[in-house]
């Protein structure tokens, strides 16, 4: 029997299929501020467990990776739905870029993949100045108002696990969730219970760089 759930972003949605129970766990708890309701999708994944630790994920009928272990499906369908979302916005113009808020506005975080937009927009979370939209990518309004997140657990990488164990703990407890390669996905009202926004009008714009 499969199960499924649909995520949104930029006004579309795409959809994951599984018969594995502890894939669709893990992406309605890390996806969770990103659901969907009922509408069409611009793509469907389907994931199959070949084995009880292996997976082959398949995208509107296609098959797009044969052999996948269980972390390594989970990053490649957030990758590969949020490109698709990406592609498919409409709403406005898609930026690169973690985003948070506080009352006077809100607060946007430029830089390549490394520069540390997760890891400062963690420890800003962990604050509890500031609510969260998204570590990843925002939407921006046509009229170049507000602006949107794709509001994913934030994912951190090895280098910044000293961040989740300083204010989780070592265990971290549920809504953590950690990889073979040291990285991890934390669900953002792990950090801040009453930290989550959907849209806010920027007023800052910063370039972080990351120094181990």
């Amino acid at each position: 029997m499969s199960d499924c759930l649909s995520i949104q972003f930029g006004g579309n949605a795409v959809s994951f299929t599984t018969d594995s129970e502890a894939v669709l766990d893990a992406l309605a708890v890390h996806l969770r501020h990103c659901l969907a309701e009922a509408a069409p999708a611009l793509a469907d994944f389907h994931i199959t467990a070949v084995t009880e630790t292996v997976f082959r994920v398949a995208v509107d009928g296609g098959v797009l990776y044969p052999r996948l272990e269980f972390g390594q499906v989970l990053q490649v369908l957030l990758k590969e739905a949020l490109t698709r979302l990406n592609g498919g916005c409409a709403s406005g113009p898609v930026f690169h870029a973690a985003a948070l808020a506080d009352a006077r506005g809100g607060v946007i975080l430029c830089g390549q993949s490394g520069s540390g937009k997760s890891t400062l927009a963690a420890w800003m979370l962990a604050s509890r100045s500031f609510t969260y939209l998204t570590d990843e990518v925002i939407a921006c309004s046509q009229d170049g108002g507000q602006i949107s997140g794709f509001a994913r657990s934030l994912v951190l990488k090895k280098g910044s696990a000293f961040l989740w164990q300083r204010f989780l703990g070592e265990e971290g407890g549920e809504g953590l969730l950690r990889f073979p390669d040291g990285s991890a996905w934390i669900e953002p009202l792990l950090l801040n219970k009453d930290g989550l926004s959907f849209q806010t009008i920027p007023r800052l714009l910063l370039f972080p760089r990351y120094v181990p």
